[in-house]
């Protein structure tokens, strides 16, 4: 699988969970190992203190967004349609998604919401994605206006 898209989602479910309950449930639910032996659908997994777990190589299947071709999935533990993330969350899905995007070259972060009828990643973060989106286009617009600028 080559990656192209980052699908953001939410575990909708308290800010405590841990990784060792997620995969208890994608093993169940799924029952799809990764290479690294984790049944966790999500390549990666942040928990409410900030710390990023890779469940799933970039390049390999996930189990998150149907269809999953070419999309590396991130998860944020909590239920953010009534919690919102931690800045700690948000500071590392910052530092994931933006190291992904410059590795992979990827344009495209989304939230689960845009690709299947769902809540997920939960109002009050798929905001944030959504301010995300308008401070990625107005660098891009502004880049775009500097290099005519540098033509003219």
């Amino acid at each position: 699988m080559i990656p192209n898209k980052i699908v953001i989602h939410h575990s909708a479910s308290g800010k405590e969970t841990t990784m060792e309950q997620i995969n208890e449930w994608h093993k169940a639910r799924f029952n799809f190992p990764s290479s690294f032996g984790s049944y966790v659908g999500y390549h990666y997994v942040i928990e409410n203190s900030g710390k990023v777990y890779q469940c799933r190589r970039d390049n390999e299947l996930g189990a998150h967004s149907v269809p999953n071709d070419g999309k590396i999935g991130v998860c944020l533990v909590g239920n953010f349609q009534k919690d919102f993330p931690s800045d700690a969350q948000i500071a590392s899905l910052e530092k994931v998604v933006n190291e992904l995007k410059k590795v992979y070259n990827i344009t495209e972060v989304l939230g689960h919401r845009d690709y299947n009828p769902t809540e997920c990643p939960g109002d009050n973060l798929y905001k944030i994605i959504l301010q995300w989106r308008v401070n990625w286009l107005q660098r891009l617009i502004q880049e775009i206006l500097k290099r005519l600028k540098s033509h003219v």
